[in-house]
């Protein structure tokens, strides 16, 4: 979890940079303005040359409104895209912030709350799309901690994990990516030089949402083979497997 909640909220801060450099303006803005201004000049100057009055529906050029109108709809909108997944990885989820400088809702392993909440099957809430297990939801493993152990070390075995599911993996990686790439898009459509290039994030997060994936997947396999479900790279290998010993077979009858 800490490493999801470092890529969401440094992902996060880079969008936030690179909306700041929106707000700015370029040359390719200004000359934007500057074209739009010539056009409502000739329209005025033909008007009181020939009388012939043709109404622009364009409101007139307002550099610093216009500017900050845009920076201010890619902000809201790269907002509301993180707080529609806030919970994805856990139900206390990623609280940003203002400027994605808050920590993630870790919290307890207690009955309380925590990533995990309660027993059973309400800690994950994920309401994403089925798989081999039918779309249900997983579980818990659940204990408790007595109160004599709160300030205490407690075994891991007392505590409750939360249980992903490889459909949650799948997406958060897409996620991660996808804003990326939505970030980087919008500044080249701009023509905006990325704030972050200098800082080498791009190879950064290429790096670590590979080796997060890497690693949530082996968790995630591991969970299933402890709650003795079967994971989909079982099947993989079950099918290699069965493709192996068709090809011993033919080998087999061939020599016959």
């Amino acid at each position: 979890m800490n490493e999801a909640s470092y890529l969401t909220r440094a992902l996060y801060r880079n969008c936030l940079k690179s909306v700041k450099v929106l707000a700015k303006g370029n040359k390719r803005d200004e000359e934007d303005f500057a074209t739009r201004e010539n056009h409502e000049r000739d329209q005025f100057s033909s008007f009181t040359s020939t009388g012939d009055l043709r109404i622009s529906m364009a409101p007139p050029v307002n550099r610093q409104n216009e500017l900050s109108s845009r920076a201010n709809y890619y902000k809201a909108y790269c907002r509301e895209n993180f707080d529609g997944h806030w919970n994805l990885l856990g139900r206390d989820g990623f609280h940003l912030g203002e400027e994605g400088s808050m920590r993630h809702g870790l919290g307890g392993a207690l009955s309380s709350g925590g990533l995990g909440g309660g027993g059973g099957q309400e800690g994950n809430g994920y309401q994403g799309g089925h798989h081999h297990l039918g779309g249900q939801m997983a579980g818990q493993y659940s204990g408790q901690v007595s109160g004599s152990k709160k300030n205490e070390d407690v075994n891991e075995s007392n505590l409750q994990h939360y249980m992903w599911r490889e459909e949650q993996i799948e997406q958060f990686v897409y996620l991660i990516k996808y804003g990326e790439e939505k970030r980087q898009w919008v500044l080249m459509d701009y023509e905006f030089d990325d704030p972050c290039k200098s800082q080498g994030w791009s190879e950064e997060i290429q790096r670590r949402i590979a080796a997060f994936e890497t690693n949530a997947n082996a968790l995630v396999k591991d969970m299933y083979h402890r709650r003795g479900w079967t994971h989909s790279s079982d099947y993989e290998q079950y099918d290699k497997q069965s493709e192996s010993d068709e090809d011993s077979d033919s080998d087999s009858d061939d020599d016959l």
